[in-house]
């Protein structure tokens, strides 16, 4: 993950839409890297990011979460069959609902150990209203 990391904060990745990670147990360590390196920005374009099966938890969520502004196009994300617990789910509803993740409308958290009920509220805030005439 180190050396995806150090792509991605060179500014190599800058047109990259969608990122399918599924199932490389990036664990927390490579989660924090990964975040630390959006930081930069240079991830702004990214609409899906599949991070499913990766034995992430609360920490590697924390990380993210807390980067998570640099990836304000971001339309789909993956998180489902991690470790990630109520207090990594908090932490990520707590950005969304922030703004943080204007573009987000779709994120799958099943197969966690945390209530998955925060990010599906935050979300459903942030969805447009619906009119019918």
């Amino acid at each position: 993950m180190s050396a995806l990391a150090g792509a991605i904060a060179s500014g190599s990745m800058a047109n990259l839409q969608k990122l399918w990670l599924t199932g490389n147990q990036i664990g927390d360590a490579g989660m924090s890297a990964f975040a630390g390196a959006i930081a930069s920005g240079s991830m702004a374009k990214i609409g899906i990011l599949r991070l499913d099966s990766n034995e992430i938890d609360d920490k590697g969520i924390n990380a993210f979460a807390d980067t998570s502004a640099s990836m304000a196009n971001l339309r789909i994300m993956r998180l489902d069959s991690n470790e990630i617990g109520d207090a990594g789910m908090s932490a990520l509803a707590g950005a969304i609902a922030s703004g943080s993740l204007p573009a987000l409308r779709d994120v799958d958290m099943i197969a966690n150990p945390g209530s998955d009920a925060p990010v599906r509220q935050a979300i459903i805030t942030l969805q447009p209203p619906t009119l019918s005439l």
